[in-house]
């Protein structure tokens, strides 16, 4: 019935029981009441009181925003994580982007615990950017100009490289090669990008002699001999000086004819301007003999 008294450990005004006073243990309330007949008496009941306790995250970053997944690891299990860039127990920095970003842990269902809160920092990483794929003849280098932001630079490998450290370098490979440039910022953050190298063999190599006389074998002047040439310009002149062949655009076509006509056989002499796939640009000289 009402109108009557609470007592016991925890009981405050005669009808609240406050745990923060009990503090956690077992114990015993009685309610006291007087009947209708004037008579007193009373019932117990126990009440249990379970220490409340703080939930923990255990700290994790800072990261990169290129960087793996990681494990979010709690003090207890059970819990469920919120808060940006979470999936699960999972933290994604690359779905995130570069911020502070506050993270929750609670256990749901347990008024005993005390959710739990931290914060995650994720740095930028350095966007890089190798270059193109660059074609080069082998021993003629080539230079390589890169993009990054600002941190220190690394070309891998560096064999070959004038400047491993920096964004642009001089390469020279006797082989094709990939390098691969790294980035890392101030943040410590790295990031990396690759071009290749494709080297190919010489192939300006003007013969000394041909012998244009219609049997099917070196009737004509062969100067290209492979494909690193962009463009092949060629001039020949006679004993005299005189010019008695030129082209622009030089494909192994000569047949030892000044307009339309047979020249004698003799020794002859050339300058070869070529531009090289990479357009490096190179010019050869010497003679070249007639011979029927």
């Amino acid at each position: 019935p009402a109108g009557g008294v609470y007592s016991g450990t925890g009981v405050t005004g005669g009808t609240t029981f406050n745990p923060s006073i009990s503090g956690p243990g077992t114990f015993t309330i009685t309610y006291t009441y007087t009947t209708a007949l004037g008579c007193i008496n009373s019932t117990t009941r126990t009440i249990v009181v379970t220490q409340a306790f703080n939930l923990t995250i255990t700290p994790v970053g800072p990261l990169c925003t290129n960087g793996q997944s990681v494990t979010l690891v709690p003090s207890v299990a059970g819990g469920i994580f919120t808060g940006p860039g979470v999936n699960g127990s999972s933290f994604s920095p690359s779905s995130t982007g570069a911020g502070t970003f506050t993270i929750t842990y609670a256990l749901p269902g347990n008024n005993c615990s005390i959710p739990a809160t931290t914060q995650i920092t994720v740095n930028p990483a350095p966007v890089v950017n190798a270059g193109p794929d660059l074609p080069m003849v082998f021993g003629y280098p080539i230079v390589i100009n890169a993009n990054s932001s600002a941190g220190t630079y690394l070309w891998t490998p560096s064999t070959g490289l004038s400047n491993p450290t920096g964004l642009s370098t001089v390469a020279n490979p006797t082989a094709t090669t990939t390098y691969t440039l790294t980035t890392t910022n101030s943040f410590g953050c790295s990031a990396s990008d690759a071009m290749v190298i494709t080297v190919t063999a010489p192939c300006i190599d003007p013969s000394n002699v041909f012998t244009p006389n219609g049997d099917g074998f070196y009737d004509t002047w062969r100067v290209i001999n492979g494909s690193c040439s962009k463009q092949v310009m060629v001039d020949v002149y006679n004993r005299w000086g005189s010019l008695v062949y030129h082209s622009d655009n030089y494909s192994n076509n000569w047949d030892g004819k000044y307009k339309g006509k047979t020249l004698p056989d003799a020794t002859y002499y050339y300058i070869v301007r070529a531009t090289l796939i990479g357009d490096y640009q190179i010019t050869l000289k010497g003679n070249v003999t007639i011979m029927r």
